[in-house]
């Protein structure tokens, strides 16, 4: 099976992505959902970055057919610390009715602190992203990852995933660094992960 699901659930949740890809490319940003080796990976960059901070919530953001928030409870992160957030409405929908337990919000991004649970500032560790930020401009990129770094802990990370040669987020620019993970060969097409948290500069302010 793949990330825990059957033929027929598989069939499903890929025909939903395509449909969804082809009403939004930009806004989804890849012709077939992760593999599962590309959500292994940044499942267990999350639980490490998890275990490193001793914290337990984890932020997904365009969680799309739900590959990563699969791959982050089958690494052993409870469904219940999971805060899902999708803009896309049959996309929202579909989450919602597969992870009941996890925290499943419609919303923007870039409005972070309106839609995140008040109780949950400053608990979250990690932010996955699903986003496909390489195709978004500047100021869009800015208030995502401003609103990350406001609801996150300390030291906390934006792990991201890029199918281009380059990191996705300009590191200057948004006061970030950068460290590479890995890079997912036996992904379509192959895929790097990056791991982003505040630069020491700005952590210092």
């Amino acid at each position: 099976m793949d990330c825990g699901l059957n033929d027929r659930q598989r069939r499903s949740e890929t025909l939903l992505f395509l449909k969804r890809m082809v009403a939004h490319p930009l806004q989804i940003g890849a012709f077939f959902p992760s593999s599962r080796n590309l959500s292994r990976v940044i499942a267990g960059e999350a639980v490490r970055c998890l275990r490193d901070l001793s914290c337990d919530y984890v932020l997904e953001l365009g969680c799309g057919t739900g590959r990563f928030t699969r791959a982050l409870i089958e690494a052993g992160i409870p469904e219940e610390n999971l805060v899902c957030v999708e803009i896309d409405g049959e996309l929202f929908n579909y989450l919602a009715g597969e992870f009941k337990k996890a925290r499943v919000i419609r919303g923007n991004a870039c409005d972070m602190m309106s839609i995140i649970p008040g109780e949950l500032i400053g608990k979250i560790g990690v932010v996955v992203s699903g986003i496909p930020m390489i195709n978004l401009p500047h100021v869009v990129q800015k208030a995502i990852v401003d609103g990350c770094m406001n609801v996150m802990r300390p030291r906390g990370e934006i792990i991201q995933f890029t199918y281009s040669p380059l990191a996705s987020l300009n590191t200057s620019l948004l006061g970030l660094r950068k460290r590479k993970v890995a890079t997912v060969f036996r992904n379509f097409p192959p895929a790097t992960v990056w791991a982003y948290e505040r630069a020491p500069s700005v952590n210092s302010l």
